[in-house]
């Protein structure tokens, strides 16, 4: 089994598995899927027992005598929270759905008969059937007959409990609260379920977290350069870059660089000397590029998030474009596939080349760097531009962090090695963090979600699920 596991490389397909089926896109059947795929991957339940549930089991009736999803789930040993991400997705595909029930009706009263007949085939299809075949087997690269060798009643429990170490990493604790609501004693068995040969593989990275989308626990005080900081919110930053939009080599080169910096966490100075070669692959078989998931510059592994890719696909075309006129979809060489993280070409195009560059096509380098910044954000209208230096994305990276996790041991570690810093101390005091004020008004300590349930859910917020 672990062998299967790890080829099916379940947290990299998480994104996947949530995606609109081609063939069952809108209908009921659809929608009911969904709704329990959410529940299997949000609860780390048995999908036998999310499958028998009755609609009253998530549902109650508000004052209005309209539905309502509950806060908690209590199923048989279970008590589990429903976040208001969570509750908020199952509510909007319940809604939509186009026939009545009673809240005594089994969930799956409505679905087609020969699912009924044949409930392992039901398995399958909250699972398989909610990404198109062609994506689906396109990541996971496995032939359907190796699929079938798979247990689709547990696959979902095994997203989970890997979800769960993704977000946290490994402790004693995470080991305890997982052992217990599957159901192991031992922690051999638990690793072998979720597909590790041994704690070692398993590595909680803070580049994964979802800085965008990711809901705060943590309302840190604002501070921004009105205040007289070297920085502001991550969110505001990122809006003003994407506002930019110029015909210009260096000023995207600019824009990309400090979007890369600022989803990366690390200094512009330390990315122009990237080359395409570095971040993209080619597929010569099929004449296609994609962006690797993971780059390596000096001490950093960095895993590259779904618009970073995005954006560094979109200015691969614009920079092979003669005429510059735009980032977007389809030129005589190079065409964007699949939800843009996919290029086609026509002729092999050079990647030994750099990505950040002038007009001329030379590289921008170390004694231009703070010069070409400055000019991009004035010509913008950044109306700070000299208060802007090389750390200040670093410092809005920390602090978004920060927001979204709280305090969160496994975090705060992480960002230490990651700015090497040796204290909690030294690392607050670089990102400007009040532990706690006069009032606690932005009391920072213990501000942490409180279960494993918690902890996974705020990253559900950059999937559409109707």
């Amino acid at each position: 089994m672990y062998n299967i596991t790890q080829s099916l490389n379940i947290c990299i397909n998480y994104e996947g598995l949530l995606t609109d089926s081609i063939r069952f896109k809108g209908d009921n059947f659809s929608k009911i899927n969904k709704i329990l795929l959410i529940i299997c991957l949000t609860t780390g339940l048995d999908i036998r027992l999310v499958t028998d549930l009755k609609w009253k089991d998530i549902l109650s009736l508000d004052s209005e005598n309209d539905f309502d999803v509950k806060d908690q789930l209590t199923l048989r040993n279970y008590l589990i929270p429903v976040t208001p991400i969570i509750k908020s997705k199952l509510l909007n595909i319940i809604n939509s759905l186009d026939f009545k029930f009673e809240l005594e009706d089994s969930i799956i009263e409505q679905i087609p008969e020969e699912y009924k007949k044949n409930i392992d085939l039901l398995y399958e299809s909250i699972v398989i059937t909610l990404s198109s075949k062609e994506y689906y087997f396109y990541n996971l690269k496995l032939k359907e007959e190796f699929i079938k060798l798979y247990d689709f009643k547990t696959y979902t429990q095994r997203i989970f409990g890997r979800k769960v170490l993704e977000v946290n990493g490994y402790n004693n604790k995470i080991s305890k609260d997982l052992k217990q609501h599957f159901g192991f004693k031992l922690n051999s068995e638990l690793l072998n379920f979720l597909g590790y040969q041994s704690k070692d593989e398993i590595h909680f990275e803070i580049h994964k977290i979802n800085l965008i989308d990711g809901g705060n626990i943590v309302k840190l005080k604002d501070k921004n350069f009105n205040q007289g900081y070297y920085f502001q919110k991550f969110n505001s930053f990122l809006l003003f870059l994407e506002k930019i939009n110029s015909k210009e080599k260096n000023i995207n080169s600019i824009k990309l660089l400090l979007k890369l910096s600022l989803h990366l966490g690390i200094r512009p100075s330390s990315l122009i000397n990237l080359n395409w070669e570095d971040v993209l692959i080619i597929n010569e078989d099929e004449k296609s590029i994609a962006v690797i998931d993971t780059i390596y510059l000096k001490k950093y592994k960095l895993s590259l998030s779904s618009q970073i890719k995005e954006s560094l696909l979109s200015f691969f075309v614009f920079s092979n474009d003669k005429n510059n006129f735009s980032a977007y979809p389809i030129k005589d060489n190079l065409t964007i596939l699949r939800n843009k993280d996919l290029l086609e070409y026509k002729t092999k195009p050079v990647l030994n080349i750099p990505i950040f560059t002038m007009n001329s096509g030379n590289r921008i380098t170390q004694p231009s760097l703070s010069r070409e910044i400055k000019k991009c954000l004035n010509q913008f209208g950044f109306r700070h531009s000299d208060k802007f230096k090389s750390f200040s994305t670093s410092i809005m990276f920390g602090r978004r962090i920060l927001e979204i996790k709280g305090d969160h041991k496994p975090t705060i570690q992480k960002l230490k090695e990651h700015f090497n810093f040796r204290s909690e101390k030294d690392l607050f005091a670089f990102l400007h963090i009040d532990v706690e004020t006069e009032k606690g008004e932005y009391k920072f300590r213990d501000k942490k979600r409180r279960n494993m349930f918690e902890e996974i859910a705020y990253d559900f917020e950059k999937y559409n699920f109707y």
